[in-house]
């Protein structure tokens, strides 16, 4: 029992955040100089993918895709969520009773979602 402890304990802070919404999500970056912006598509802390006009964001949020989990992404996105949670849009699934609804079927569910 104690070694299960302490193996917890060690192991704490390399452990995933549940994803805290129903779907998609949709961060918005702007330049400092509002040059451009760039929406960034995230589901299940992957990076689905990026665009820079509605029609582009549109295509992306209804593709279905195989994205990777990236450490490097999960800590970056936690932290802008954190610091910037106005820009996150959530993005419900096309169909509500299908949570998995955008992922492949050959990875659901790598990632733990909170609905997964």
């Amino acid at each position: 029992a104690m070694h299960h402890l302490r193996l917890a304990t060690a192991l704490a802070p390399w452990r995933l955040a549940d994803w805290p919404w129903s779907g998609r999500i949709v961060v918005r970056e702007r330049h400092p100089e509002e040059r451009f912006e760039e929406a960034h598509v995230f589901d299940c802390w992957c990076h689905v993918g990026s665009a820079r006009d509605e029609h582009a964001l549109a295509d992306l949020l209804e593709s279905r895709v195989e994205a990777d989990f990236d450490p490097d992404i999960y800590r970056i996105v936690r932290a802008f969520i954190g610091k910037h949670p106005r820009e996150v849009t959530v993005v419900p699934p096309p169909n509500p009773d299908c949570i998995n609804a955008f992922r492949s079927p050959s990875t659901r569910p790598a990632i733990r979602c909170a609905d997964c």
